[in-house]
């Protein structure tokens, strides 16, 4: 077996497939990546709006406790 130097019309071809499917893959998954930062962006600033809710809870709930402390040593010292 002999080696060829010689370069012919289906080698080019065969490096401009190459060439352009490695560019396609890569435009590929850019894509796919910019798709993924943006659902990762809209799950945090999500995750950020239920942060905030449930601080307003709890706050509402520290005051609530407090007032039902409130009422109870009212109640204790009208009956004592």
């Amino acid at each position: 077996m002999k080696f060829d130097p010689t370069i012919n019309l289906g080698h080019v071809l065969t490096i401009l497939a190459l060439v352009g499917s490695v560019f396609v893959a890569y435009s590929r998954l850019v894509i796919t990546i910019e798709n993924h930062e943006m659902r990762i962006s809209v799950v945090e600033k999500g995750a950020d709006r239920d942060a905030q809710v449930q601080q307003q809870i709890l706050n509402t709930l520290t005051t609530i406790r407090e007032d039902i402390a409130t009422l109870k040593a009212q109640q204790n010292a009208r009956l004592q």
